[in-house]
């Protein structure tokens, strides 16, 4: 099994009731959260099911609004306790929207151009309704790489911009408005693409 730690324990109790009532594989399971795509999802139902997995991140293949909403439905059932089921959703060419059924979103150099901490915001709110109507309750943006230097393929126009105060600034205001609109976001990438 592919997993990637996540770091979702502090939110285990609101989610299950209480960490006493688990067992130790139960415990260790809620802390792993598997990276899967539409045609793997039946691999993780067992481990669903025995409560080895607390989350899974949903990528590739090719999915409507309503299968995406399908899936994560089917997830939730399959699970022993409630999931966190996330997203990559960043904006600009990161591949959700077309494979997930998301509306696209401007890029992070865009909202970086503008530089309002309310649009930033306000964009923020507006997608994680979107996600929540789906399903998601994690999403794994804003990325708060600096983009320090052009030749640096992996982030170009994920960043807010060359400025780190402006970054910062701007990816608080993001967060807030993931947290405003109930999804949990997740700022990235550390140690960094850029810096």
């Amino acid at each position: 099994m592919r997993a990637t730690l996540a770091l979702f324990f502090f939110f285990l109790p609101a989610r299950t009731g209480s960490l006493e009532n688990l067992s130790l594989e139960d415990k260790v399971g809620q802390i792993l959260m598997v990276r899967t795509g539409y045609e793997d999802i039946k691999n993780f139902k067992q481990d669903l099911k025995a409560g080895r997995v607390g989350g899974v991140l949903l990528q590739w293949g090719r999915f409507s609004e309503e299968d995406t909403r399908n899936t994560i439905e089917q997830l939730q059932k399959w699970a022993k306790h409630p999931l966190f089921i996330a997203v990559d959703y960043e904006g600009g060419m990161v591949f959700a929207p077309q494979t997930l059924g998301l509306p696209s979103l401007p890029t992070n150099m865009m909202l970086g151009a503008a530089d309002s901490n309310e649009d930033a915001m306000t964009l923020a709110f507006l997608a994680a309704l979107e996600l929540r109507r789906l399903g998601f309750s994690v999403n794994f943006a804003p990325v708060l790489d600096v983009h320090g230097y052009p030749e640096n393929p992996a982030i170009g126009v994920r960043s807010f911009g060359e400025d780190a105060e402006n970054v910062a600034r701007l990816g608080a205001a993001m967060i807030a408005g993931y947290k405003a609109g109930g999804v949990a976001a997740v700022a990235k990438h550390f140690p960094g693409h850029g810096a």
